[in-house]
Order: C-alpha cells, then sequence, then structure tokens
C-alpha cells in the first residue's frame, strides 16, 4: 500500500498525494458511507434473525406452558374425582360432575393436542370412567388409566418446554456471540474507513498549509504537485497555482511600479536640482559666456595662423555649447507653459518630419510617416519640441541607408505617436535612465554633435507628463534599433 506524503519545503514542490489515486472526494464518501451502511444493516440482520428465532422458541414454550396449565386443570379434576370415590362413604354424584368437568375440559384443547396415543388414551379413558359413573348402580369405578395417561401426556408437554427452554438459550448465547462478532467487524471496518478518510482529507489539506505558508513567506513556487489526489483537490491545488501565479505577476508588477516610482521621484528631485542650478546661474554664466565666445570669435576671425584659428573656433563652438546647456537648463526650470488650444497631432508630427527632411544630418536616411486624423488639447510648440527631439535623436544613432519610420494611430481613448529606428538599440540599464538629466547614450552616434546634454529627453517627459501623458522607450537590445511611443489623452470629442 502505498502511502501519503508531504513534501518539505527544500523539495522540489509539495505533493498531494493520498491512498487512492484518481477519486473523487465525493465518491470516496458515498463508497465508505455506503460501506458503513452495509456493516449497520449487517449486524441489524443478524440481531433481528437471532431475535426472530429467539420468539419462536419463546412462542413454543409459551404454548406449551398454557397448554400445560390447561391439562393441570384436567388432572385437577380427576384427582377431585379420585378423591370423591376414595372417601369411606364414596361420593359418586361429586366423582360423576368432576369427571364430566375433566371430560369437558380434555375436549376443549383435544383438537390442538393431535392424535398421538396419550391423547387418544385419556379421552378415552375419560369416556369409559363417565359412562360408567352414568349408571344407576355402576360398579367399581377407578381412575386410574386416564390418570396415568394424562400423567404421560403431561411428562410430553414438560419434555417439549424444557427442549425449548434449552433451545432459546443456546440461541440466546449464539445472538449474543454473532452480534459481538459483527459488532466487532463493523467497529474495525469504521476505523479503518475513518483513518482512510483522514488521511484522504487531511494529507491534501497539510500540502495546501504548506503551500498557502510559503505563498505567505513569499515564496510562490515551487507550486503544489496534485496528480494523484481527489478530482477536488486536484481542482483545489490548480486554482491554488493559478493565484499563486497571479499573486507573482501581481508582486512583479508592483516591484516595478515601485521601482518606476523611485526612479521618478529621483528624478523629479535632480529636476528640481536643475532648476535651481538654472535660476541661480544662467545670468551670472549666461552674460560673460557670450563676452567669452564674441572675443574668441573676433579673434579667429583676425588671425592668420591656420592651427590658431583652428583651436580658437574649437574654443567658440564649446562655449556655444555650454550656452545651449544652460538655456536647456532654463527650459527645463521653468517648466511646460500651460497653454492648451486643440491640435491635430498628425498634422504637428507631419510638419515636424518634413522639417527634419530638410537637414543635412536626415540624408541617406529614409523618413516614412503614417497617421490618423487625431486631435487632441495641447501646447503646439511644446510637443513640436517633443517630437523633434525624438527625431534628431533617431537621426543621431542611426546610421546612413537605413530608415525611420514615424506613426501617429489610435490606441483607445488615447493617441499615440511611435518613433522607431534601426539604429544602434538600447542596452536595459541604458533604457531605464534613458529619461534622467544628464544621462546620454554615447555609442556609436553619428555626426559631431552626438554627444548630447543628456537633457532633452528628460525635457520631452516633462512635457508629455504636464499633458497627461507618457513617454516610453523600447528596444530589443544593442544593433537592434530603437522605439519611443508617446501616448497623449485625445479630445474629448474626438474620443467620444
Amino acid at each position: 500500500m502505498r502511502r501519503s506524503r508531504v513534501v518539505d519545503d527544500t523539495a522540489a514542490a509539495v505533493t498531494i498525494q493520498p491512498m487512492t489515486p484518481r477519486f473523487t472526494l465525493r465518491r470516496r464518501l458515498a463508497w465508505q458511507l455506503s460501506l458503513l451502511l452495509a456493516c449497520l444493516l449487517t449486524t441489524a440482520g443478524v440481531g433481528l434473525w437471532q431475535v426472530v428465532g429467539l420468539r419462536q422458541d419463546f412462542s413454543l414454550a409459551l404454548d406449551r406452558y398454557e397448554k400445560l396449565r390447561e391439562l393441570y386443570g384436567v388432572g385437577f379434576h380427576l384427582q377431585a374425582a379420585r378423591l370423591a370415590l376414595s372417601l369411606d362413604f364414596p361420593d359418586v354424584v361429586r366423582a360423576r360432575l368432576e369427571a364430566r368437568r375433566a371430560q369437558d375440559a380434555f375436549r376443549r384443547q383435544a383438537d390442538e393436542l393431535g392424535t398421538s396415543a396419550q391423547v387418544s388414551a385419556v379421552s378415552g379413558g375419560l369416556a369409559t370412567v363417565v359412562r360408567e359413573m352414568e349408571r344407576p348402580r355402576p360398579s367399581a369405578v377407578t381412575l386410574d388409566a386416564p390418570y396415568a395417561a394424562l400423567q404421560t401426556l403431561v411428562d410430553g408437554f414438560r419434555s417439549d418446554i424444557s427442549a425449548a427452554q434449552a433451545t432459546a438459550d443456546r440461541r440466546q448465547r449464539a445472538t449474543v456471540f454473532w452480534l459481538a462478532v459483527v459488532a466487532t467487524a463493523a467497529t474495525l471496518v469504521s476505523a479503518l474507513i475513518a483513518v482512510r478518510q483522514y488521511r484522504a482529507i487531511m494529507r491534501p489539506l497539510s500540502a495546501l498549509a504548506t503551500g498557502v505558508r510559503r505563498v505567505a513567506a513569499g515564496q510562490f513556487k515551487p507550486a503544489l504537485q496534485a496528480d494523484d489526489a481527489d478530482a477536488e483537490f486536484r481542482a483545489l491545488a490548480a486554482d491554488f497555482n493559478t493565484m499563486a501565479g497571479r499573486l507573482e505577476t501581481t508582486l512583479a508588477e508592483m516591484q516595478q511600479r515601485v521601482e518606476s516610482a523611485t526612479r521618478n521621484a529621483v528624478q523629479s528631485e535632480r529636476l528640481a536640482g536643475v532648476g535651481l542650478l538654472a535660476a541661480g546661474v544662467a545670468h551670472e554664466v549666461n552674460n560673460p559666456l557670450s563676452i567669452i565666445t564674441g572675443r574668441l570669435e573676433l579673434l579667429a576671425s583676425r588671425t592668420t595662423d591656420e592651427a590658431t584659428r583652428q583651436q580658437l573656433n574649437e574654443l567658440v563652438e564649446e562655449g556655444f555649447r555650454c550656452k545651449a546647456i544652460i538655456d536647456r537648463l532654463l527650459e527645463l526650470s521653468r517648466g511646460p507653459s500651460g497653454e492648451r488650444a486643440p491640435v491635430r497631432i498628425d498634422r504637428l508630427v507631419a510638419a515636424a518630419v518634413e522639417s527634419i527632411r530638410q537637414l543635412p544630418a536626415a540624408a541617406g536616411r529614409a523618413i516614412d510617416f503614417s497617421g490618423d486624423e487625431l486631435s487632441i488639447v495641447a501646447d503646439a510648440g511644446e510637443l513640436r519640441q517633443v517630437v523633434v527631439n525624438l527625431l534628431i535623436n533617431a537621426l543621431r544613432f542611426t546610421s546612413g541607408g537605413r530608415r525611420i519610420d514615424v506613426a501617429v494611430r489610435r490606441a483607445g481613448p488615447r493617441a499615440e505617436v511611435e518613433v522607431r529606428d534601426t539604429g544602434i538599440g538600447l542596452t536595459d540599464d541604458e533604457r531605464r535612465r534613458l529619461f534622467e538629466p544628464f544621462f546620454s547614450t554615447r555609442r556609436g552616434g553619428q555626426g559631431a554633435d552626438h554627444r548630447g546634454t543628456g537633457l532633452g529627453l528628460a525635457i520631452s517627459r516633462a512635457i508629455v507628463e504636464a499633458h497627461g501623458g507618457q513617454i516610453d522607450a523600447f528596444s530589443d537590445g544593442p544593433g537592434r534599433g530603437s522605439r519611443f511611443v508617446v501616448s497623449l489623452p485625445l479630445a474629448e470629442d474626438e474620443a467620444a
């Protein structure tokens, strides 16, 4: 017999293995209840059978007792008649009366006594005695013959009563014995059924309890294995595994949300710091920087040494780069304008694409656009800046001969703007940090200006979120291109 077991916490899975495989709990209970009922019916049947036998034995004994009592009555009358005749002056009248009474009493039960020799002897003897006593002058009458026959008949009835009592005693002892045997067997069967039922129910429940404790401890795997359990427990284990899987998925999603919220909080703190920094240094640095770059341009235009002019031009270029960073910081610190108006997002994106196509950096790259006619409520200038930022990034990291796809489509109550390139792609770490201020990917960018300030996507995200939307970046990995999706709520009439 295979025993049930529950695998411990270090095993590959919590296994439910009741003693009877491939069985339903309902069928098991019905079968065991039928077996218990059969035991009870067997016990009752044995008892009833023995009681019926006892009743028959006692009925026979009582019948013999009744007949014996009546025979005693006949004997009493005969004894009275004998006593009347045995007097010194025989009382024949009294004797005749008692003899007739004895004869009448015996006749009333003669049919029930049968036609045995003793019955015939008693009946004949009584008839003879009564005839003799009817004579005017009866001769010597004796009652010894009928009295002896009656005594023989009484002794026979006594023997029958003793035999019936002995049979009843034996049957009573047999009844007690068989009832004890059947009751013991029924008790053992009931105990066995109870043990098996306990194992079939409690062991799967213990396994489920172990699984629940694991889930409570945050261990969603291994799952419950209940292939050999009752059907109800297999279904319960399947539901439990489904619940554990959903809890694991939910926990993973919550962790991702927490990580995303943490990153957003960090970015918000950085943006706040950037705003304070920009507000504090913009005016103090911008004016001296303008003077420096102007003097450097003047010196570069007056010098005749080509090497010196090239170095001065590089300094001027870096100065303008610093000025661009400060302008971006000021733009980021000011935040979105808050001016909103209905905008055809498909036309706005198409115009931005057309503008980017005219840039020298777009040479050799195919930029395809497709869009649905959708309206949103937004600041057109800020959204154009977002689209231009995304397109410029796509140009920087997409080599010549490749294409960039731009699409505007409807996604439920929102409009989506997708910019897909076939460039260098993103790693998972780059994708997670892409919208952080001052973070810039520098792997294989195209052109001299690929070293961005790391503020363009941060500014774009701030603008999109201020419009109630979100921006996400996707990539299958380095060398597999990138995909940026901007999701914005549609205008109310458009959404309706």
